[in-house]
């Protein structure tokens, strides 16, 4: 159990002059202990804990097991549209390049922001551009592993590029058409007089609603049709002997079940079956359950 103090004084040293430090101290399920009552100087922040580099405390040495820790991060700098003017002669893929970013600025999760340097992905690109186009380039930042950024480059045509037009010669100005002389004003029709207004007509009577139909009489529910009863199953044989004259082995129906039958009947086909039918003959016990599933008993007891 770590004491509330946390650290303490050993061969004479003071605990708060020791280089051990501490930082987000949590319990084995991942609670913060409290470390409110430790020595001073001895919690450091979270600011503090991310300036820390394990590699300055090496001296130039690497572990054989180390590996570098990465910083994560958090956001990478969005670049604008880029817009860049074709001449006459068209422009290269090169001369592209070295027009887009070099480099983003990236913030990373300790807080720290820097410039990453750019590696842009030219494999698309076509050696020259004599035509008005849009290009989305990407490119990965060298210091961080599968972070990428993206910029959109626009090509246009600059004034130079295009042949310019020689204009025309102005055209002679038409004469002026002579203004004619305003007529004289039409006389102004009289009006008629005012039309009688038509007799309003007059409204017709409502017709009587019509008479509801009366509902017919509901009509009798058909008798449900009973169902059929099961055939019976052929009764098994034996034929242990050549003998025909088994005419005298037929069924006798309605026959009963032995306790010890009943329990081999729900062993074989469960306590929840329902038993149809149970037709006895000299052989033995034929059990029909109502879903059609039969147990045999001989008659030495056996099923």
């Amino acid at each position: 159990m770590i004491r509330a103090a946390g650290w303490s004084d050993m061969s004479g040293g003071k605990a708060e002059n020791s280089f051990f430090r501490e930082y987000n101290t949590t319990l084995q399920d991942g609670t913060p202990v409290d470390t409110s009552k430790r020595v001073k100087d001895t919690v450091i922040s979270a600011e503090e804990a991310a300036e820390i580099q394990a590699e300055d405390y090496f001296a130039g040495w690497v572990p054989y097991y180390y590996e570098e820790k990465k910083s994560e991060v958090v956001s990478v700098e969005k670049f604008e549209d880029l817009t860049i003017e074709i001449t006459k002669d068209g422009i290269s893929k090169d001369e592209i390049l070295a027009k887009v970013p070099t480099s983003a600025a990236v913030t990373c999760a300790s807080g720290e922001e820097k410039d990453s340097f750019v590696v842009w992905d030219d494999s698309k690109l076509k050696e020259i551009y004599t035509k008005e186009t849009e290009l989305i380039l990407t490119g990965m930042l060298e210091e961080f592993e599968d972070v990428y950024v993206t910029i959109k480059i626009i090509l246009i045509l600059s004034d130079e590029s295009e042949e310019p037009t020689k204009p025309t010669d102005p055209s002679d100005p038409e004469e002026p058409t002579k203004p004619t002389d305003p007529s004289d004003p039409e006389e102004p029709t009289k009006p008629t007089d005012p039309s009688d207004p038509e007799e309003p007509t007059k409204p017709t009577d409502p017709s009587d609603p019509e008479e509801p139909t009366k509902p017919s009489d509901p009509s009798d529910p058909e008798e449900p049709t009973k169902p059929e009863k099961p055939s019976r199953p052929n009764r098994p044989s034996y034929d242990d002997d050549d003998d025909d004259d088994d005419d005298d082995d037929d069924y006798e129906e309605e026959s009963a079940l032995t306790y010890s039958e009943q329990s081999k009947v729900e062993a074989a086909l469960g306590t929840t079956t329902v038993i149809e039918d149970v037709i006895e003959s000299k052989e033995g016990k034929l059990v029909i359950s109502s879903k059609q599933e039969i147990v045999f008993f001989e008659k030495d007891g056996t099923k």
